[in-house]
């Protein structure tokens, strides 16, 4: 994982930039498919949307 200030890449179109509340967002409103490639591995997606679907602030 990088930060803005150690990322050695100098264009802005090579990052991706998703806000870890946009993220828990997203998963627990089962928008994986939201979710950039680059961002995170299919299996774990799958394991952190299984808890977040079943997390009592969704029920």
């Amino acid at each position: 994982m990088v930060s803005l200030k150690t990322c050695p890449i100098d264009d802005p179109v090579d990052r991706v930039i998703l806000s870890g509340t946009k993220f828990k967002r997203l998963i627990s409103e089962g928008k994986i498919s939201e979710i950039p490639p680059e961002f995170s591995r299919p299996e774990v997606l799958a394991i952190l949307a299984k808890y977040y679907l079943g997390h009592p602030r969704n029920s």
